[in-house]
Formats: C-alpha cells, sequence, structure tokens
C-alpha cells in the first residue's frame, strides 16, 4: 500500500505545556523513516477444498482460491498471494469437509447438531476420552503469484483508499477563548487542539497555511494519520518474499 497524501516532513512540538505563559510552538521536521510504501500481511483460517472425482485426469485446474473485489484497496498497487496445496486421502477429505460444514453454517436455527467430531487420534491412557484432530501425512506443493492492479485494470482509477482523505483539517493552535497569553493568570480553554491530536497519533501534516488567526484559522492544514503514515496499516518493512 501507498499513503496517497505523503509528505517528507513531519510535525514537531516544541513546546507545549497547557495553561502555560509561555506560547506553544509547532515546527516541522524532516522525517527520518520511510513511511510512503508499506506492506499487509494476513494469513487465510478458511478450509478450501476440492475433488477430483469425475475429473478426467487426477488434477485440478481453474479452481477459485480467493476473491478480491476490484474496489478493495489492498490491490491498488502490487498484490502476492501464496497458494499452498495439499494432497489428502478420501478420509482426511471427509473429515476436513465435515469440519468445514459445521464451522461455516449461517443459519442459526440450522437443524445440524454437530455434536463431537471424531478423527483418527485417541488417547493414549483412555480409551473413552474424546480426542480432537485429525493426524495425516499430505504431499505439499507451493507457490507464490504476484498481480499488478495496471495489468489487470490497465488505464483504469485505483480503488478508493481505505480512509477518506480529501477534505484536510484546520486544527486551531489555542483553543477557542484561550486567556493565557502574556502574564496574565488563565481563566479559560487552553488545551491545543492541534497539539492534542499531534500527540495522539491521528493526525500528520499535509501543508501550511500562509494565513492564520487567532481564532478561526490554524497555522496548519492536516490529514488523518493514515492518509500520510503508511505505518497505521501495515509494516514499512519489506518481506523476505517481495518482488518488484
Amino acid at each position: 500500500m501507498i499513503a496517497p497524501n505523503y509528505d517528507p516532513f513531519e510535525f514537531e512540538v516544541v513546546h507545549y505545556i497547557a495553561c502555560d505563559t509561555i506560547p506553544y510552538q509547532v515546527d516541522l521536521k524532516p522525517r527520518t523513516e520511510q513511511r510512503r510504501v508499506c506492506f499487509g500481511r494476513a494469513s487465510s483460517n478458511e478450509l478450501i477444498q476440492t475433488s477430483t472425482v469425475g475429473l478426467t485426469e487426477n488434477k485440478v485446474d481453474d479452481f477459485s482460491v480467493r476473491y478480491i473485489n476490484r474496489e478493495n484497496y489492498i490491490i491498488s498497487h502490487r498484490y502476492s498471494l501464496m497458494v499452498r496445496q495439499f494432497t489428502q486421502t478420501q478420509d482426511a477429505y471427509s473429515y476436513y469437509e465435515r469440519l468445514g460444514d459445521f464451522s461455516s453454517s449461517d443459519n442459526i436455527f440450522s437443524q445440524i447438531q454437530p455434536g463431537f467430531l471424531e478423527g483418527n487420534l485417541r488417547s493414549a491412557t483412555d480409551k473413552d476420552e474424546n480426542v480432537l484432530g485429525y493426524f495425516e501425512v499430505a504431499a505439499v506443493s507451493e507457490r507464490r503469484m504476484y498481480f499488478n492492479y495496471a495489468d489487470l485494470f490497465p488505464d483504469e482509477q485505483l480503488p478508493p483508499y481505505v480512509i477518506n482523505c480529501g477534505t484536510p483539517g484546520n486544527p486551531l493552535l489555542y483553543s477557542l477563548g484561550y486567556h493565557c497569553a502574556g502574564f496574565r493568570e488563565c481563566d479559560g480553554a487552553c488545551e491545543s487542539p492541534l497539539i492534542e491530536a499531534i500527540l495522539a497519533g491521528i493526525v500528520v501534516y499535509h501543508s501550511t497555511n500562509d494565513n492564520p488567526t487567532m481564532d478561526q484559522f490554524g497555522s496548519y492544514f492536516t490529514l488523518p494519520t493514515a492518509c500520510g503514515d503508511c505505518t497505521k496499516l501495515g509494516s514499512n518493512v519489506v518481506p523476505d518474499f517481495w518482488e518488484e
């Protein structure tokens, strides 16, 4: 994934003690870490099965293992999929097929009562003890594939980003009603909306406002953090398997 509004500069809170008479100060500093390109990673927990029974030969072709909507942002640039195939016996296939049926029922009023799903494991000390699981030795083959969005959908607009980055915010450096300037005693709100948002990690720098005011317009425009910092959605460490 690529942060659509990445900027080489980030906020630096120079001085902030709430209700202090010393002016609050926020500056910009160059980023020291690459946070524009990140990598998400997830493992499937699905039981995906098929059988060669009834086929003309003992192999599977053109079988769907993963569906991703073209509007899903995870495929916006480049996507990788590792497919690992296990060749099962008929008994193992039946066990996992029943397990999948029991665990994927969407109807809470289903008449199927799974009870105990018996596998081929047995207790060494108590023959009446129920043991969960199935042991098998299977042939395994695997292949990693890569897909570029531009190759699948040439000249088309990328899917929408996971969050809306189109409308920058403009938080004030001083709260409305701030009365702590100079040497006067504080008698009003004195938190900083901008600094509080920076410290909470919910905004990143977007651009500078050339015409700020004390009570209407802040000095900086901001966006939600993930718009300019991809580490909110993934890791900026390149995986060992990655290929460009």
